[in-house]
Parts: C-alpha cells; structure tokens; sequence
C-alpha cells in the first residue's frame, strides 16, 4: 500500500489511534483530525480517511503507524479494556504502539490523549502504557488550552519553558557561554574550526534544506566519520534535515551484508547520543532494485553523470584526488569495474534526494559532507548537473608521508591509549583539534583549554583565534608545541568520538 499521507515534505504527519466507543465520541476524533488539518497545518490521519484508498483496516495502521511522525493516540475505558483484553483493531494497534515505544529513536513519537472524564489517568491507558503522560482533554471546557498544548507536542515546542539560568551575580567578570544559532555563528565556526564550504555561502544556510552525508560503511565508526557527524550537528541546529546514504554499492551482494547493517545501526546509536533527530538512512543499493520507484530519476542521473565524465577523471576520483600513496593506487587500480564505478552510484542518489527535497524550496541549496580529497568529484557533480548543491569539506588525515589515510586499510577506531599514541604522526593533532574543540562543543563557547598547560583560566590568547593555534601549533607545524598534555587532550575530546 502506498503511504495514506498526501502532504508536502515539512508538514507534520500524525496518525490518530481509537477506539469505536459510540458514535459521539468518533465524531469527536473526526472533528479533532480535521481541527488539526485545518488550523494547525498538521496532516492528520484517521482510519475513515484512508478508507478511499483500501478498506483494510489493518493495512490502514500499519502505515499509519509506519509513515507518520506523531501517533495520537486517543485513550478511553473502552480503549484501556479493549488493549487489555486483546479484542478488535485495538489490540492490533496496541501491539504497533508496544513497537514504537521500544524504540528508543521513535518512542517520543506516540503522544496519548485522554478523552474519558475519569479520575485516573490509569482507567483509560492499556496496562504497559499506565505510567505515560498523557494530555487531559476529557472537558470541553478546556479544549482549546489543551489543543494547543497538543500542537505543541506536535511539533516538539515547549509547552511550559522553563526560564534560562541567568549568570551567577556573585562573579566580578561575567562571560557570554553561548553562541546565538543563526546561519551566520554556524558558518563562522565551520570555517573557522577549519571546514571548507564549496559553493556556499552565509545566506545559503538562512533557508532550512537537507544535508546529504554519503558515507562508506566499515566495521567501526571510525574519526573521519565523528568528524562529519559533527558537522551535521551543528548544522541540525539550524533545522536542516540529514539524509544518510551508505554506499554499499560496489561489492556483488544485492542486499546489505551484516557488516552493513551493523554499521547502520552504530550510526543511528552515535546520533541518537549528538542529539540529532531529523535524519533518515538508505542504503544505496535500494536505489537501483529493480522496484524501486524512483529508477527511472536515478538511471537519469547515472546517465547524465557518466556521459560527462572521462575515465582518467574517474580514475583521478578514484585515488582521492590522487593524494593516495603509490601503493594504495596499485591496489585501487586493481579494483573490479563495478567497485571503480560505484561513486557514480553514489552521485546519483545524491543528486536525486537534493533535487527530490529542493522541488519546492527553490531559494535553497543541499548540502553535502565529504572529504576535502573529494572536493573534485563533487565540484564536477555540482557544475555538471546540479548547481544547487553545496558541500562542506572535512580536513584530510594524512600519514606522515603527507598521504591520505586508506580507510579500507586503517580502522581509525581507537582506544585512549591508542589514540595518545597516534599523536604526533601525520597532522592527526591539528585534524583532532580543529574538529573536536570548538566545533564540537558549539553552541557552547570555549573559554579556556583544560589540556594547555600555559593557561588554566581564561586567555587572551584563546579570544584571538590566530594567536591560540600559533602556540599550540608553532610555525605552521601540524604537530603540538611542548605547551599541551596530550593525555588530558584525548580525555577532553574522548567523549566525541566515542559511540
């Protein structure tokens, strides 16, 4: 069944749950439904409105259920006795409820309403459910304060806020600890924390639109990878929606390996743990079956891609830009024709999600998160087919060689032991620092270094960005001065890089 919901990207979907009390009280949920539609811009859904797309119930909540960002969940006696007693459609929906809230990603997403004017909250909740919250909209009388309340809830607004703490009278010296969020701080600190935005720039990030992160799946999350999904954070705190693709396209499977899933599944723990909601994973060969509904877009896209590009390109692509050392080109040169041209499968998914969520927001761009030893695959992508998309490039970790590290080749996944060790090779320290100090603490302003051992309190030399990094990195080194413990710095950017 195709999903039950019509409505534009960014309008809340909301499936509403009940039970066939009598007739008034299905009247009651109509009139809500459509309260909800037609002053509160929420697309809500109850059985009777997508009976003119299938007269099976069941099918009816599944995809309710399956596709809409809020359940409302309409809680009565009869709806508590029904669950408990496993009779009807309730129990049905009970059992889809009981899914969702364990769930740890999706089990805000249920939202109870209690409909019957009882005493307890407990009378009208199915027994797992009893100690939930619920919005008390049993008298008519308080409709439109509790409406409003579940508005509120809709759209994950505050419905009671609680004041800011002020700063504390008794210091001689107050300090400003936050950032104001606006697209001005954020491409500030991305740029200043040494993140390069290609075909972007400060007015591009004023218009909420979708950051698109392909990323190749590996056995662990690796530095490279919390490194992006810092990015993405601070850019999630402007409202951008992620679209996760893992590019598993290239190897002979046709559906994804365990290792695949695996790594779906550490990334959806890592930003469950960053704070960030607004995303969805795909895994790229779901983008080429033979159903998929969108293939004929995509082979579009393929098709455009590759009759740009000549094969010393793809191959210059292939070697990061060539900034791989002799050895790893050999070993790439050796790759099978479907692993060498696999990221134009990756191109082509991308530019199918930028140009799928841009239909109607034509005054923003999509962004995506890639390596700064990409930048000329996607720069070709962005000239050749949609200059629409922006991309934000993260730092290359280099060997000592000054090479590029081969992922396929090095975990980049370490204990703090071992990641003290690594401090030192390469430009892993300036990498380490420029990703995970201040872009990773935003939008908290970092007022002082606990791992410097010239200044334990505020310095001056801090407030002048320059001046910090010409002492912590002398001459230009990539290497730390004498003036940092490398021990207390691990611990103090441990907890980024760590699911």
């Amino acid at each position: 069944m195709t999903s039950i919901f019509k409505g534009k990207d960014g309008i809340p979907k909301v499936f509403i749950s009940y039970s066939y009390d009598n007739l008034a009280h299905e009247a009651w949920v109509k009139e809500l439904a459509n309260k909800l539609r037609s002053e509160a811009g929420v697309e809500a859904v109850i059985d009777k409105f997508a009976l003119q797309s299938t007269s099976d119930l069941d099918e009816i909540m599944t995809a309710g259920f399956r596709d809409s960002d809020k359940i409302v969940i309409i809680v009565t006696r009869v709806y508590a006795e029904k669950a408990d007693n496993e009779n009807g459609g309730v129990n049905f929906e009970k059992r889809l409820t009981t899914i969702i809230a364990r769930d740890e990603n999706k089990s805000n997403n249920l939202i109870f309403v209690k409909r019957d004017d009882c005493d307890s909250f407990k009378d009208v909740l199915p027994f797992q459910f009893k100690d939930h919250y619920a919005i008390n909209m049993s008298k008519d009388s308080e409709f439109n304060e509790k409406f409003e309340e579940l508005v509120h809830k809709i759209y994950n607004k505050p419905y009671v806020e609680a004041a800011p703490i002020g700063d504390n009278p008794f210091e001689k010296v107050k300090k400003s600890n936050l950032y104001n969020i606006n697209n001005e701080t954020v491409f500030d600190i991305l740029e200043k924390s040494g993140f390069e935005p290609y075909s972007l720039n400060v007015s591009d990030l004023s218009n909420e639109s979708i950051i698109i992160w392909p990323v190749v799946p590996r056995p662990h999350v690796n530095l490279i990878h919390y490194s992006q999904m810092e990015v993405i954070r601070v850019l999630s705190l402007l409202g951008w929606k992620t679209k996760i693709i893992i590019a598993n396209c290239g190897q002979s499977e046709t559906t994804p390996n365990k290792i695949e899933v695996e790594f779906k599944d550490k990334l959806e723990a890592c930003f469950h743990k960053k704070g960030i909601i607004n995303y969805s994973i795909s895994f790229l060969n779901s983008y080429f079956t033979h159903d998929s509904e969108n293939g004929s877009e995509i082979l579009a896209n393929f098709v455009k891609i590759s009759s740009t590009l000549k094969i010393n390109q793809l191959s210059h692509f292939n070697s990061k830009d060539g900034t791989y050392d002799d050895k790893t080109q050999s070993e790439i040169n050796e790759r099978t024709t479907l692993k060498y041209i696999s990221p134009l499968f990756t191109w082509s998914a991308s530019v199918f999600e930028a140009t799928e969520f841009l239909k109607d927001k034509k005054e923003s761009k999509a962004i995506i998160i890639a390596g700064r030893d990409e930048e000329s695959q996607w720069s070709h992508v962005i000239s050749e087919i949609n200059s629409h998309i922006g991309a934000i490039f993260i730092p290359i970790l280099t060997q000592e060689d000054s090479k590029t590290i081969y992922q396929e080749k090095k975990p980049l996944a370490f204990s703090k032991t071992q990641l003290e060790k690594e401090l030192g090779k390469g430009n892993i320290d300036r990498w380490l620092f420029q990703s995970f100090t201040n872009l990773a603490e935003f939008p908290n302003i970092v007022h002082s270094l606990s791992f410097c051992k010239n200044k334990n309190e505020s310095c001056n030399n801090l407030k002048e960005g320059n001046k910090c990094l010409e002492c912590i990195f002398p001459e230009n080194s990539d290497v730390f001065s004498g003036s940092i413990d490398k021990r207390k710095f691990v611990n103090s950017i441990y907890s980024k890089i760590e699911a």
